[in-house]
């Protein structure tokens, strides 16, 4: 299952205390992994390591300077498989609230709040572990 999962691509979706899609930023790492071993990957105090056998998924994501400025976000949570609406932008990084279509339900959501700077950059990372 984390092997599926890591195949597909990844975007972070951003969503403001109503519930409503500030706009979706493309995951820059997404690697299944496995727990307990030095590695490249490090979260919550413990190490990961890139691996075809694991049975967790390392997501990461980061926004770029001015990506949703000035919105305020509540939530944040994952949406796989999805792509740009737009077939002539399939590099995208940041899409507005309507810019990606054919992603699976999103998952993991994160209570959060923060708002997104101009000249900011912030950090989102996650382990799904799949048991």
């Amino acid at each position: 299952m984390a092997r599926q999962i890591a195949s597909f691509g990844c975007w972070i979706e951003f969503l403001d205390a109503d519930g409503q899609t500030i706009g979706f930023r493309r995951a820059r790492a997404m690697h299944q992994v496995t727990p307990g071993v030095t590695g490249r990957f490090h979260v919550a105090g413990n190490q990961y390591q890139s691996s075809l056998e694991g049975e967790a998924v390392y997501v990461e994501g980061l926004t770029d300077f001015g990506d949703g400025y000035p919105s305020s976000v509540a939530s944040w949570q994952l949406v796989f498989g999805a792509t740009p609406a737009d077939p002539d932008t399939p590099g995208l990084l940041w899409s507005g609230p309507s810019g990606l279509a054919n992603g699976l339900p999103p998952i993991a959501a994160h209570a959060i709040d923060l708002v997104l700077g101009r000249t900011v950059r912030e950090r989102f990372a996650v382990l799904l572990r799949l048991i």
